[in-house]
């Protein structure tokens, strides 16, 4: 494939994701579905393109530093086709804070046009040195972002921006405690939660009103959990930093997707992989496969802009020894 050639197939899945943002992100009505009753475009599989476009970037990679760890993006569309992107920055030294930084991209395959700077930091006597996990989704003309923070139990907090991210004002408590890696979607009039449970293994869900983000209810069981019973699952040691999608298809159902980071050895993390749940009541969730992941290891702590036919993924992995920001697609490019 030329420089070119690959260049024109990521502004056409930049634009069509854009797109179909703009009218809902509806996923494919197709009755081949997921594994059971999902459908599965925009779902999965996702690949890594071919490192072979020879830009500034080398893809997949978009976001990497020599001195610092990048994880745990939040991604976005941009009205122009393009995408913001917000995640984890921690430099080099066990004195460094770690913060959240912004950045923006015309096209993944070229370096980002809005430069990365930092947008919130641990100035908060609850999140001591380190908040992370950025979710950031749009309320009544306002952003909300939910994020973890604090050095040792995991809590979860909340800022708002009214000048469309550029400043930011955190609630000064958490809002929920023993609770790290939030997602957050619009699901009717309510906002639905998805994240980790300190002490309590597997991925739950929380509801809780529009008008009231600090009301969170949850659910008495976790929607996924890890599967050791299945051997060869992808999932089998553990489940965790979830990311929650809601969209309404173009059959008027909605339908929410969790993607998520599944690991074989909790002591390795180049067997993490991501996988999907959905569900369309709120009651049943389904998985995508009993035994494969949407996204093939190494790869953990997914984000997503998904579309009718086409979705990209961000995730974080290790480039050598440090961690940054990368890009899968789906469907495969040919």
């Amino acid at each position: 494939m030329t420089q070119a050639n690959s260049r024109v197939l990521v502004s056409a899945m930049m634009m069509a994701a854009s797109l179909t943002a703009a009218c809902g992100l509806g996923l494919s009505e197709s009755p081949a579905g997921g594994y059971d009753n999902l459908p599965s475009s925009g779902i999965g599989p996702y690949v890594r393109p071919p490192d072979v476009f020879e830009t500034p970037n080398q893809e997949p990679w978009i976001l990497t530093e020599l001195q610092a760890d990048l994880a745990e993006p939040w991604i976005m569309p941009r009205g122009d086709g393009g995408f913001r992107i917000w995640y984890s920055r921690q430099e080099s030294g066990q004195a460094a804070p770690r913060e959240i930084w912004y950045a923006e991209f015309a096209n993944y395959a070229q370096p980002p046009d809005v430069a990365p700077s930092r947008v919130l930091g641990p100035t908060r006597p609850w999140e001591a040195t380190e908040i992370g996990t950025p979710s950031v989704i749009e309320i009544g003309g306002q952003l909300r972002m939910f994020y973890t923070g604090g050095d040792e139990a995991s809590s979860v907090g909340m800022a708002t921006s009214s000048d469309d991210g550029a400043t930011w004002t955190a609630e000064a408590d958490p809002i929920l405690s023993d609770v790290r890696s939030p997602s957050v979607a619009v699901v009717g009039d309510e906002l639905w939660l998805v994240a980790e449970r300190i002490d309590m293994p597997g991925i739950w869900r929380a509801k809780a009103p529009v008008a009231d983000p600090e009301a969170w209810v949850f659910d008495a069981e976790p929607i996924a959990t890890a599967r050791g019973e299945v051997e060869d699952a992808f999932d089998r040691a553990i489940v965790g930093s979830p990311t929650i999608v809601a969209r309404t298809t173009s059959a008027g159902r909605v339908l929410v997707g969790v993607w998520f980071t599944g690991l074989t050895d909790v002591v390795n993390s180049d067997t993490a992989s991501v996988g999907y749940v959905g569900t369309f009541d709120g009651i049943t969730w389904e998985r995508y496969s009993t035994s494969r992941p949407v996204l093939a290891a190494p790869g953990r702590e997914p984000s997503l802009v998904v579309g009718t036919r086409t979705g990209i993924m961000a995730f974080s992995g290790q480039k050598g020894a440090r961690s940054g920001i990368a890009l899968a697609v789906h469907p495969s490019p040919q």
